[in-house]
């Protein structure tokens, strides 16, 4: 056939533009994709260190009123001590549940992210879709006109041949 090059296409600029946002779309997924699990790691990590400093909370608490010598012997101070010590197992379990918070927002943050970056995704493909079946039914279109004229000059040269056939075979005869 008459193919015609990729750079005759009068939309050729519009497609590769389409074309490099896709692209850019699925790079852009990609990195989506590993803030997003990162995201969901460190909500992990954080529940993790929640569940230790509870489980931290709970032996203290079952300590508190344990012997503190060899003795058997209860010191009043050891339990002050220990009581204190409870009070600051309290606030890091706070401190830990506010981490924990503030990186599932984080996480929450990072998956609708990346739901944008799947819907952005789908667009840009479906845009480039969209011009590359116009590309493919204007080529379509140029290929057939092509053809037509390629019939009509076939046409012209044995309509012309014929006629030159006929008077040759009419002045010699």
């Amino acid at each position: 056939g008459c193919a015609v090059t990729r750079s005759a296409y009068p939309l050729a600029a519009v497609e590769d533009l389409r074309r490099r946002r896709r692209d850019e779309a699925q790079e852009s997924l990609g990195r989506l994709r590993e803030e997003a699990r990162a995201a969901e790691g460190a909500v992990a990590e954080a529940a993790s260190a929640v569940e230790a400093a509870r489980g931290d909370l709970e032996t203290a608490r079952r300590e508190l009123y344990a012997p503190s010598t060899r003795s058997g012997v209860l010191d009043v101070g050891a339990v002050d001590r220990r009581r204190r010590g409870l009070g600051v197992l309290d606030r890091r379990i706070e401190e830990h549940l506010a981490e924990l918070e503030r990186r599932r927002g984080a996480s929450a943050a990072a998956a609708e992210a990346l739901r944008q970056g799947r819907a952005h995704l789908a667009e840009a493909a479906q845009q480039l879709a969209a011009i590359e079946k116009h590309r493919e039914r204007w080529q379509r279109r140029l290929d057939a006109e092509a053809r037509r004229r390629e019939d009509k000059a076939l046409d012209e040269i044995a309509a012309s041949r014929f006629v030159a056939g006929r008077r040759a075979r009419g002045a010699g005869g």
